[in-house]
């Protein structure tokens, strides 16, 4: 799970950049990165596939998080002990 350092919300791995803060390489979010509410995400061919706000994005990301533990192979898998 990715967490922004400075917004502090979990979102997916996809909407990450590495930023160097004071020395360190942490992860900020792309809406924090270009300080913006809105991304507009293209396709390869550069036509527009959607406009999503951060809100939607940890709203997405939740709910994904949320399906995948109720999964129960991934339920049988965590359960398992090595």
């Amino acid at each position: 799970m990715s967490k922004c350092v400075k917004c502090n919300e979990f979102l997916h791995p996809d909407y990450f950049v590495i930023e160097d803060i004071r020395g360190d390489s942490v992860k900020v979010c792309t809406f924090c990165h270009t300080n913006r509410k809105i991304l507009t995400i293209e396709n390869e061919d550069g036509t527009i596939q959607e406009k999503v706000t951060k809100e939607q994005a940890i709203r997405n990301y939740k709910i994904y998080i949320d399906n995948l533990r109720s999964n129960p192979k991934i339920a049988e898998v965590i359960s398992k002990e090595p």
